[in-house]
Formats: C-alpha cells, structure tokens, sequence
C-alpha cells in the first residue's frame, strides 16, 4: 500500500506543517493528533488553538506556475479522500481538521 502510505503521510505532514506555521505564526502553540482506525479506512483529527482560517477563501493554485507556497490545502484534499475543517473559538475551543482515508481504492463503479 505505497501509494495509500505515501498519501497519507504528505496529507498529514501539510497539515501539521500548515497548523505550525499559519495557526501559530510567530507564537508557541500545541497541537494535538488523533488517530482512529476503522475496517476499512483511518481518519486523522488535528487538533489547535491557534489562528483559525476558512477553508472556503482559500482559492485553488495556479498548477501552470508551480509555486511552493499556496498549494497546501490543495495538497491536502488531493492525498485524502475526506476533508473537513472546524473552526474553533480560542482559547476555549480547538480548530479542528479532520482528514480521512480509504485503505482501498474505489473502483469505477463506486465499489471497493
């Protein structure tokens, strides 16, 4: 399962990387990871009490231009195949991100 393993891994180190150095720019911060493996699928919760942001703002890169910044969100969703972002009320609340992926592929027919 490289190509599941290797997903997974980018998924999660971007948004971790992202929480570091957006949620918590300039300021220390934690973080809390949660992991819950099911039968067929694992869902990862990233948890902060930093900055929040909207996912909704933010727009699609530019692919033609390949920059290195901007592309995080867009890295993420493309690794996983569920995306959701909860936006918290720090300090009394977390942001939370939740990412989730499938062990299998599904195939062209919506099956697995």
């Amino acid at each position: 399962m490289p190509d599941f393993e290797d997903s997974l891994v980018s998924a999660v180190s971007e948004a971790f990387n992202n929480v570091a150095l957006h949620a918590y720019a300039h300021v220390e911060g934690t973080a809390e990871l949660e992991a819950e493996v099911a039968h067929d699928t694992i869902t990862i919760r990233l948890s902060d009490f930093g900055q929040p942001f909207d996912p909704s703002e933010q727009t699609s890169p530019d692919l033609d231009g390949l920059h290195e910044s901007k592309m995080g969100l867009y890295l993420i969703r493309s690794c996983v195949d569920a995306f959701s972002y909860v936006r918290g009320n720090p300090p009394r609340s977390p942001n939370v991100m939740m990412l989730r992926k499938s062990y299998f592929a599904a195939t062209d027919d919506g099956t697995k």
